[in-house]
């Protein structure tokens, strides 16, 4: 048997234990070896007589892409260089534009630029809608692949395609890219000196930005937050607006650091068939009494939804700001064998401590369902120059 002939067989077996281990069905009456064999006989077919030698990785890569794009747009797969973004960008250690990506339930990839960065310096503003990158069409890309193709050699331009409301004709963008690394946490306004973590109006009002839940988050919100409290700090804005995510355990300890004893758990995920997992507070370290309102907006997504939501039904927090992105769903990343990338899916869907499910997916036709609803609805028209949230939420807290 030709050596890729046995690749796809160690392939479509690879699948067929997938899904055996993640998926049973009792129902299936036929076995996933026999269900995948078009796909052998396609490859053949190709291989064979297609009319330019095709490179056998680029199949196999091409068929798990085609796989995983009909779950949703959350899932995908990652090839072994776009595993490498990812790890990377999880570890804040970054070589690119400096730009958060998300997805939204119909595909469009939107864009929030972090600050002082090469995005931030070229313009780029947080709703710009990437369309491409370099000539290649973003919009059937997955978001492991928009990543890898924004990062790339230090110095190196990429060339993005976006679309901005109230601009008739999309926009051409230059931007360099650079090493640098990322900062989860961020204070009120940067000093010679580092963060100023209170607002000039009222020194007792601390103001903390967590622009992402990385690997490294809650030991830099730690710090910072000490060092707040140590400075006499007793209200806090924690603010998490254009914030797309990250690790779900991550935000776990960040509401566990100011909710305790509840008969409420702080999050419930829901995974296949109902199974239930719950997390509850720990009362050792918890500070309840400090004041907190959560900003939020309509770009806040994902662990970012799962503290807003949390603090809000333990009535730790009042929230204030937009009705936020809507993703309520817990991905699961998973390497493959054979050093042949991952598979990054949804596993289950998270439950406020109240029940809800905040997954827009879900809820598409009953806005008041999905995402997190604010106590305190305020929009900011220009935010660069009059940000009306920040406003109302010191306001709450100079009470």
């Amino acid at each position: 048997m030709q050596v890729r002939h046995i690749v796809w067989l160690l392939t479509i077996s690879l699948i067929a234990a997938m899904f055996c281990a993640l998926a049973p069905r009792a129902a299936w009456h036929q076995t996933l070896v026999e269900r995948y064999r078009p796909l052998l006989h396609a490859n053949t077919l190709i291989e064979n007589h297609y009319v330019n030698t095709i490179d056998p990785q680029r199949l196999a890569d091409g068929a798990l892409r085609g796989l995983m794009s009909t779950l949703d747009p959350y899932s995908a797969y990652l090839t072994a260089g776009q595993m490498k973004t990812y790890e990377d960008h999880l570890d804040g250690k970054l070589v690119g534009i400096g730009v958060e990506v998300a997805v939204t339930t119909n595909g469009q990839l939107i864009l929030s630029p972090i600050p002082g960065s090469p995005a931030e310096s070229a313009g780029i503003l947080t709703g710009d809608r990437l369309t491409s990158i370099d000539g290649i069409s973003s919009r059937e890309q997955s978001i492991f692949a928009i990543n890898a193709m924004l990062a790339g050699k230090p110095h190196s331009l990429v060339s993005l395609t976006i679309e901005r409301n109230g601009e008739p004709e999309p926009l051409e963008f230059s931007v360099q890219r650079v090493p640098f690394e990322s900062e989860s946490v961020r204070g009120h306004v940067r000093g010679s000196d580092g963060w100023g973590w209170f607002v000039e109006s009222d020194k007792r009002i601390a103001h903390i930005r967590v622009a992402d839940f990385g690997k490294s988050m809650i030991d830099q919100f730690d710090k910072a937050f000490d060092e707040c409290v140590q400075n006499g700090a007793t209200g806090l804005i924690l603010d998490l607006r254009n914030n797309p995510g990250g690790l779900v355990e991550q935000a776990i300890q960040l509401i566990d650091r100011f909710v305790g004893e509840s008969p409420l758990p702080i999050l419930t995920i829901q995974a296949q068939q109902g199974a239930l997992t719950k997390y509850r507070a720990n009362t050792e370290g918890t500070n309840s009494k400090i004041a907190i309102v959560v900003l939020i907006n309509r770009y806040s997504a994902s662990a970012a939804e799962i503290v807003s939501g949390s603090l809000q039904d333990h009535g730790r927090a009042t929230v204030v700001g937009e009705q936020s992105f809507g993703k309520g769903s817990v991905q699961y990343l998973r390497k493959l064998s054979g050093g042949g990338g991952a598979i990054r899916f949804t596993a289950a869907y998270y439950r406020l401590p109240k029940g809800r499910i905040v997954h827009r997916a879900l809820h598409e036709k009953d806005h008041t369902q999905w995402g997190i609803v604010p106590d305190v609805t305020v929009t900011n028209d220009t935010p660069d120059t009059n940000d009306k949230q920040l406003d109302a939420a010191i306001k709450l807290l100079s009470k």
